[in-house]
C-alpha cells in the first residue's frame, strides 16, 4: 500500500492469506485515513496499524475466501495486461488509420 510519500509492504501472517489481507486493507483505508496526520500533508505512520482492527476469521473461512478470490484476481491481472496491450495497439494504429497510411 502506498499512501502519500509513505510506502508499507504488508505480509499476511497465518491464518490470513495475502489476498484476504489485501481486501481487508482496502476496506480499512478510510479508518487509516482518519488516523493520518501531518503539517504539510496527511501521512499514515506505523502506529496507525496498531490502532485499526481487522477481523480475523477462522482459517477455514480465510481458505474458502482465498479459493474463491484467487481465480478472480488472476483474471483481473490477465484482463489488465490485455487492456494495456490493446491500448498500445490502438494508440499505434489509430493515427495511421486516420492519416490513410493503413487501409482497412
Amino acid at each position: 500500500m502506498a499512501l502519500n510519500q509513505s510506502c508499507f509492504a504488508l505480509q499476511a501472517r497465518p491464518p490470513l492469506s495475502q489476498y484476504y489481507l489485501l481486501f481487508a486493507m482496502k476496506e480499512a483505508v478510510p479508518q487509516y485515513l482518519n488516523q493520518s496526520s501531518g503539517s504539510v500533508f496527511d501521512a499514515i505512520v506505523r502506529v496507525a496499524f496498531t490502532r485499526v482492527s481487522l477481523v480475523v476469521p477462522p482459517k477455514k473461512i480465510v481458505d474458502q475466501f482465498t479459493e474463491v478470490v484467487t481465480p478472480m484476481v488472476k483474471q483481473i491481472d490477465v484482463l489488465s495486461t490485455q487492456t494495456r496491450a490493446l491500448t498500445r495497439a490502438r494508440d499505434l494504429l489509430l493515427p495511421r488509420l486516420m492519416s490513410g497510411k493503413v487501409k482497412v
